[in-house]
Formats: C-alpha cells, structure tokens, sequence
C-alpha cells in the first residue's frame, strides 16, 4: 500500500491518528510521518487528472477540429452556451503546460 493510500484510508476510516497508527501496528509518530507524505502524493496525483470540466473541453477540441473549427471563437460558437473562448484557452494552456513538465 502507498503512502496515498495509505493516506486516503486515514482520511476516510479513522478518527483519529492514534487509532491509525494502532490498526497498522506503527508508532503514532510513524503514521503522522505517512499521513503527511501520503498527502503530498495524494495531491500531486489529483493534480495531474484532469478535471471533468477539463475532459469535456478537451472533447469539443477534438470534436471541432475534426470538423475544421481550429480557431478558438469558431470552437466556442460551435459548442455553443457550453463553453467559453476563455474557458477553452484555460484549459488548454493548462493542460500543454502539464504536458511540458
């Protein structure tokens, strides 16, 4: 089990650090350590996926350049009340910026 996991079965199963810690047979300072890198991990991987709102540009993107809309104004007119033309340069700056690191 991964510090994330292990993490997120704190988070959602106990009450309180020393009940973890006696489940798992650690020291109450050995859990505190894990729950602390496990929530690092946790965040660093909740970053990384995207959100819904952030799937569903991303599918108008793919759905509109399939039909030629390439500019940003076309693709929001094409999708549109559903999306903006600054939600779609959001997120794609978002998610080429992921994409670089």
């Amino acid at each position: 089990m991964t510090e994330a996991e292990m993490f997120r079965d704190w988070f959602n199963n106990f009450l309180t650090v020393e009940r973890f810690a006696s489940y798992y047979g650690i020291s109450v300072a050995e859990a505190k350590r894990i729950i602390s890198a496990g929530r690092e991990q946790h965040e660093k991987e909740a970053q990384k996926k995207m959100t819904h709102d952030e799937k569903n540009v991303l599918y108008w993107l793919l759905g509109a350049a399939r039909f030629g809309y390439l500019d940003l104004a076309q693709v929001a007119a094409w999708a549109g009340s559903d999306i903006s033309t600054k939600h779609i340069a959001e997120v794609v700056t978002k998610l080429w910026e992921a994409q670089e690191k």
